[in-house]
C-alpha cells in the first residue's frame, strides 16, 4: 500500500510540473528551457523516496518555473519587446527569417512573441514585415534607377509579381507608376 501511494504521489508531481510546464510556455519562456527544467526535476523525482522529498521537487520546480515566467513579464512589461522586434526585424529584413527564429534570437516562445507583437502593434509579424519591405522598396524606386526584379530580390520577396500585387495594396499603384510619380 505505501509503494502504491509513493507511486500515486510521483504521478501527481509529474502532472503538476507537467501543467507548471505548460503555463511557462503559454507565457513565454522558451520551450526548449521548459522542457530541460521539467527534465531536470524529473529526474530528482525519480531518485526519491518519499512524499516529503516529493514535495521538495514539486516546490524547486514551482518555484523555477515561476522566477523564469517573472523573468519574462518584467522584459514584456517594460514595452521595449515590440521595439526588439522591430530592431531585428530591420537588421534582418534582406533575409527570410520566421518567427520562430526571432524569437529564439530574442529569447521567448515564438507563440507569446506573436502574441505580444500582435497586440501591441495591431498588426501580425507577417504584415509588420511585408510594410517594411513594401517601405523600403519605395524609398528605393524613389532614389534610384535600379530595375524591380532587383529590388524585389534584394527585399526577399519570392516573386517580383507579389511584390508588385502587394505595392499595388499598399500604394494604389504599380512600382512604375511611383518611380514616375516620387522620383527626385
Amino acid at each position: 500500500a505505501r509503494q502504491n501511494y509513493i507511486k500515486n504521489s510521483e504521478y501527481a508531481v509529474v502532472s503538476a510540473i507537467s501543467i507548471m510546464r505548460k503555463a511557462a510556455i503559454e507565457s513565454g519562456v522558451m520551450e526548449e528551457t521548459c522542457y530541460r527544467i521539467s527534465f531536470q526535476y524529473y529526474k530528482r523525482l525519480s531518485k526519491c523516496t518519499s512524499t516529503a522529498e516529493m514535495m521538495k521537487v514539486y516546490a524547486d520546480a514551482a518555484n523555477e518555473l515561476g522566477r523564469r515566467i517573472g523573468e519574462v513579464k518584467r522584459k514584456g512589461n517594460m514595452g521595449e519587446l515590440p521595439e526588439q522586434c522591430k530592431r531585428y526585424i530591420a537588421g534582418n529584413i534582406r533575409r527570410r527569417f520566421t518567427m520562430k527564429e526571432m524569437a529564439e534570437e530574442l529569447g521567448y516562445h515564438p507563440g507569446y512573441l506573436s502574441r505580444q507583437f500582435t497586440k501591441r502593434e495591431g498588426i501580425s509579424f507577417q504584415k509588420y514585415i511585408l510594410k517594411e519591405r513594401l517601405r523600403l522598396a519605395a524609398n528605393i524606386l524613389k532614389n534610384s534607377t535600379e530595375k524591380i526584379g532587383v529590388i524585389s530580390d534584394y527585399l526577399c520577396f519570392h516573386y517580383q509579381s507579389y511584390m508588385a500585387e502587394q505595392f499595388i495594396k499598399e500604394y494604389g499603384m504599380t512600382p512604375t507608376q511611383y518611380r514616375k510619380k516620387n522620383r527626385l
